[in-house]
């Protein structure tokens, strides 16, 4: 499966259309939501594999493809959409953008939208939860650090929000906050840029040959143990 390409508007598009259908579990996580979920895994210390968060963007079920080539072509987009956050945090992270939700701003027609976080947010959240908890609370208690994940946690939820603005002072207010999402990314991801980097050197190290082995079968267990084809688990590993 080849990753790589960056999602276009109607891509992006065709993907909420399939989580809003009835193909996807009721408890699937919405466009904004996955964006969020999957910068977190990107910008985590510790790698989470495809064949685990897929679970958990998907829902407590599987969804419904009507062929093998749905399938595929949906976890493509799934992955593409992993690999151009990576690519972007790591070329340019002055241009990576959170994928947010308008809303309506009211029976003014000439006023802009409101812009709505907390879908991302939220998913951001999920997926911190889901990496190993080691690697992030170094962030978490080290008092600097910590103040990079604030803009994040204050859209989770009101009482989040309430406490972040009683903290940061009279001039941040929840604009301010919004404004600050893409930049808190960029340096989570910069703080985290070693951890990453050991861990590459560590998978590498592990996956080095020491005597042939037969090659896995995409239709084959996957070796990882996961009780998935490997066509569906770590073959998806973006590079």
């Amino acid at each position: 499966m080849k990753v790589g390409k960056p999602l276009s508007d109607a891509e992006i598009d065709e993907l909420e259309r399939f989580l809003d259908s009835d193909n996807a579990p009721e408890d699937r996580m919405n466009v904004s939501s996955l964006h969020g979920f999957l910068t977190a895994l990107v910008v985590s210390p510790t790698f989470v594999p495809p064949s685990q968060w897929l679970a958990e963007a998907w829902g407590k079920e599987e969804p419904t493809f009507d062929s093998d080539e749905q399938a595929e072509h949906f976890l493509g987009l799934l992955l593409r959409l992993y690999d151009s956050i990576s690519q972007t945090l790591e070329e340019n992270p002055k241009a990576f953008v959170p994928i947010l939700y308008e809303c309506d701003s009211g029976e003014d027609p000439k006023k802009e939208p409101d812009v709505t976080a907390e879908d991302w947010c939220v998913g951001f959240s999920r997926g911190v939860g889901l990496c190993s908890p080691q690697g992030w609370d170094r962030l978490f208690q080290d008092d600097k650090a910590r103040n990079m994940m604030a803009p994040i946690i204050a859209f989770t939820t009101a009482d989040a929000m309430a406490d972040v603005l009683e903290h940061a002072g009279k001039k941040v207010n929840r604009e301010t906050l919004l404004t600050f999402l893409p930049l808190s990314v960029a340096e989570i991801y910069s703080y985290f840029r070693e951890d990453r980097r050991s861990l590459a050197r560590a998978f590498t190290a592990d996956r080095a040959p020491t005597r042939a082995t037969p090659r896995v079968g995409r239709n084959d267990p996957c070796p990882c143990g996961s009780g998935k084809k490997y066509k569906k688990c770590c073959a998806m590993k973006p590079t």
